[in-house]
């Protein structure tokens, strides 16, 4: 991630102010730990605690993390590392296809799925 800023926490706590919900509300359905997004004034959060509240707040990742001022929670506006990919063969092969990777990209893809399949041997 980027250099820490509190855009995460300013975001999260507009949209719960125009949804008429508190800050503790939003933590709470989000499962989070006590005071969580409040901390997130000063630190840095986690990817899983950001998709959470997005979930809650029915807005995007993208957006609650400052990468975008679109609050479109479609999942063609996540980055890859933070959609869940399908086990189903065809629909892998049909989103890197998709990516529109150059063969430089397409091997060193490649040699990391080859890398961390290594770990299940």
């Amino acid at each position: 991630m980027a250099a820490f800023t509190p855009i995460t926490f300013n975001r999260i706590k507009e949209i719960a102010d125009e949804q008429g919900y508190s800050l503790r509300t939003i933590n709470n359905v989000a499962e989070l730990g006590t005071n969580t997004i409040y901390g997130w004034k000063f630190k840095e959060p986690t990817i899983a605690h950001v998709e959470a509240v997005a979930n809650v707040l029915g807005v995007s990742v993208n957006y609650l993390l400052g990468y975008t001022d679109s609050r479109d929670n479609s999942v063609e506006t996540l980055p890859l590392e933070f959609t869940e990919i399908d086990t189903d063969m065809e629909e892998i092969v049909a989103l890197i296809e998709s990516a529109g990777l150059s063969k430089l990209q397409l091997q060193t893809l490649k040699r990391l799925i080859q890398k961390d399949l290594t770990q299940f041997d």
